[in-house]
């Protein structure tokens, strides 16, 4: 028969629990730093007068981004209830009181990410035939050059008549073309 000793069981113990600590923390990171595949989420019953509805998009720091079929008149707050906001997520950057509106995209940033502080996260689709250098600045991979650039390409050509034009201006290649594609509009 095997009989541990009290200063054996106590290093066992020890193990054990730092072994499921140790676990917990690969988990979590995997979880929080792995890009989550967005889904369709369907909240309400599709029997109802679609005009009484929006579709919003959620991505960034939520646990499960996806298009979100939420009653109009409801809150920024409401849909991000139901994407679940990671512990990385930065609230503060999200107007969570404002209204949802079709078409919307909403992105949670992670905290100290890129936005800069007081600067509201990226809440719906940017026009880029009048958004400003700041404004443009939000967009993902768009800096203060290239934000410049987009102005300055648009006052020589003129308003953007499509999205694809944003391909035309300076430094702006078919991957960024790509992460830009479904967070600006030409209105």
């Amino acid at each position: 028969m095997f009989i541990l000793t009290k200063q054996k069981k106590i290093i066992v113990f020890f193990l054990i629990g730092a072994s499921i600590v140790g676990l917990g923390v690969l988990y979590y990171r995997k979880a929080a730093l792995s890009p989550a595949r967005p889904k369709v989420v369907e909240t309400e019953n599709r029997t109802e007068d679609e005009t009484e509805f929006v579709c919003v998009d959620v991505s960034g720091a939520v646990w499960r981004p996806g298009v979100y079929r939420m009653r109009y008149g409801a809150r920024v707050g409401d849909v991000l209830a139901r994407a679940v906001l990671r512990p990385d997520a930065d609230v503060d950057a999200v107007n969570r009181a404002a209204s949802l509106s079709d078409g919307q995209k909403i992105v949670v940033p992670v905290k100290g990410s890129s936005l800069k502080k007081g600067e509201p996260a990226l809440t719906g689709k940017i026009n880029i035939n009048t958004a400003t250098e700041g404004e443009l600045c939000r967009l993902p991979h768009i800096g203060e050059v290239r934000s410049r650039d987009i102005v300055d390409y648009r006052k020589t050509h003129g308003p953007f008549a499509t999205v694809e034009e944003l391909k035309k201006v300076p430094g702006i290649g078919k991957e960024t073309f790509r992460r830009l594609r479904d967070l600006v509009v030409v209105e």
